[in-house]
């Protein structure tokens, strides 16, 4: 399975939406590990092109990201996000016209319903997280969008999360792990530092590190939703020797930072536990 937190971070008084998770995915029959680099937390890129005029000339006039977080069938929310992705940064209007994040949710829900009922069994779960700033209602949103068992049919809701005090968790072990930041939360509640509002990403660090549950491990994941967009982060913290890394990836040994004469800007953050 897996375990993702998501909830709006007011540290310097700056409004955010961060989300966490783990990058491991295991064998839902054998419980075994398939691996522990899995993507599960992504950006997706909303461009409008103005279709009003000649198609070759066509320009792009409003460029945004939101958050997409899944947790569930890998292969499910693999297809979702790259069919989501190509779909909204391909959207046509005049400059007047922008989408607003219910209406992108109610895509995602349609095909996460689609891609869950042409791939999933009945016996598994799927649930997914829609999040960022919307510029038509100048506020941040979240929208929950599951698919719960059931032995004759599959069922979907889609739910607006209003507020912003909420701390939504998707994946294994919801009830222990929400115990565990709402206790370390009230600790520090009459501070409401730094400490504070990274709870969950401390908790959720925690559990990966220590290995505290077997269905939740690998590295972490870090996205952060803000005004201007949606971006990923690179994090330290998972291990006591450890190294910039996203997605349990570290770019520069792994993979190389270079692409042509540019390199690999993903921003990094230190939320070390040592």
């Amino acid at each position: 399975m897996t375990a993702i937190a998501n909830w709006v971070n007011k540290e310097n008084n700056q409004k955010s939406i961060w989300t966490i998770g783990d990058t491991k995915i295991s064998d839902l029959s054998s419980k075994t590990s398939l691996s522990l680099e899995s993507s599960k937390i992504f950006e997706l890129q909303i461009i409008c092109k103005d279709i009003s005029g000649h198609p070759e000339k066509r320009e792009k006039y409003y460029h945004h990201s939101i958050g997409f977080a899944f947790a569930g069938s890998s292969l499910v929310g693999l297809n979702c996000y790259a069919t989501l992705n190509t779909i909204l940064s391909n959207l046509g209007g005049t400059k007047d016209e922008i989408p607003d994040i219910k209406s992108i949710a109610s895509i995602v829900s349609k095909v996460v319903d689609y891609y869950s009922k042409s791939i999933c069994s009945n016996d598994n779960n799927f649930e997914a997280l829609t999040y960022g700033f919307c510029h038509k209602s100048f506020k941040f949103k979240r929208f929950y969008i599951s698919k719960k068992n059931n032995l004759n049919d599959i069922v979907y809701s889609e739910e607006e999360i209003e507020d912003e005090n909420i701390i939504y968790l998707l994946g294994d072990k919801k009830t222990e792990i929400a115990e565990e930041i709402k206790s370390q939360m009230k600790f520090l509640e009459n501070e409401k530092n730094l400490d504070y509002w990274r709870t969950p990403l401390k908790v959720i660090s925690e559990i990966i590190t220590s290995g505290k549950y077997e269905s939740i491990g690998g590295g972490t994941q870090l996205n952060i939703a803000t005004i201007i967009g949606c971006n990923p982060y690179q994090s330290v913290g998972e291990e006591k020797m450890s190294f910039m890394k996203f997605r349990n990836i570290d770019i520069y040994y792994d993979i190389g930072h270079q692409v042509g004469n540019c390199i690999i800007a993903i921003d990094g953050m230190d939320f070390s536990m040592r």
